[in-house]
């Protein structure tokens, strides 16, 4: 994501925040960015015309609290968000998942602090060779707990397919 930010938007300063140190060393090749390592929710954050965030709140264990900061410090916020009915292969056979808001769920939260709020919501399914494959897209990827299951229940995991379900929001005060 910072690439494209770097690539398609101009700017004076960036701040970018991961909550893994080592991203740093993936960052501090682009110009004029500021690395902040550390969580989101116990970080301050410094005053910003534009916040953008790519699949991170659905991490957040007080996002009220957080759309509050943010609306505090910034004038836009623009993300995107994993939602109800995500990886629901996942959560069907394992009993595994997060706990996803809806869209609706979402909206009210953040009206509550900004006036404008756009959003639109899409689905991707994902089609892999064997089930197999699929759980290592997810193993690669780190979104889920599946590494906490038994055996019996991995090798009977059958769904070839991952569905995706994201909602993109554009927030202004």
């Amino acid at each position: 994501m910072t690439k494209n930010i770097v690539k398609n938007l101009k700017y004076q300063g960036l701040t970018v925040n991961e909550k893994y140190l080592e991203s740093e060393e993936y960052i501090k090749v682009f110009p004029f960015i500021e690395f902040i390592g550390g969580d989101i929710e116990k970080l301050d954050i410094k005053k910003s015309d534009l916040i953008v965030s790519s699949s991170v709140f659905q991490w957040i264990e007080d996002i009220k609290k957080l759309f509050e900061k943010i609306f505090n410090i910034s004038g836009t916020l623009v993300f995107s968000i994993y939602i109800k009915g995500n990886l629901t292969e996942i959560s069907d056979h394992f009993g595994i998942s997060l706990k996803y808001l809806d869209m609706k769920e979402l909206k009210a939260l953040l009206t509550s602090y900004f006036k404008n709020v756009k959003g639109y919501e899409k689905e991707f399914k994902l089609t892999f060779d064997t089930p197999i494959e699929g759980l290592r897209h997810l193993k690669n990827t780190g979104v889920t707990g599946i590494g906490q299951t038994n055996v019996k229940k991995m090798r009977s995991y059958l769904s070839k397919e991952l569905t995706y379900k994201v909602e993109y929001f554009i927030c202004e005060n």
